[in-house]
């Protein structure tokens, strides 16, 4: 089995040549939205619910350290902060069903940069 950068890479993308990387973590019924700034070195995960994942943390260190080249691979993955932004300065769901139009607006806010 191949890693998803090695995959990405026999097509052509080399993702830590990207300053950022948005990811849709969807469990179960709930979506999110993860961040690698690889400018910043910062990982966050932004939930509709204020909740955290130190397991997306974990797995993206792990990627960063598999993924970019650097003498110690293990040390650049955790020099990475992890930001956790408060409850009241993001939109949270309010009901069962808006956690992915939400996560489509963080999406959006991040390309955009407000």
């Amino acid at each position: 089995k191949k890693c998803l950068h090695e995959c990405l890479r026999e097509h052509g993308i080399d993702i830590c040549r990207r300053d950022k990387w948005l990811l849709h973590v969807h469990e179960g019924s709930h979506h999110a939205l993860g961040v690698v700034d690889l400018q910043n070195k910062y990982i966050e995960y932004r939930c509709p619910m204020g909740k955290r994942s130190s397991l997306f943390v974990r797995i993206m260190r792990d990627l960063l350290a598999a993924a970019c080249d650097h003498r110690d691979p293990r040390a650049y993955a955790d020099s990475f902060d992890v930001v956790h932004r408060a409850p009241e300065s993001i939109t949270l769901q309010t009901d069962a069903t808006s956690c992915g139009p939400i996560m489509v607006e963080y999406a959006v806010a991040e390309v955009w940069g407000v």
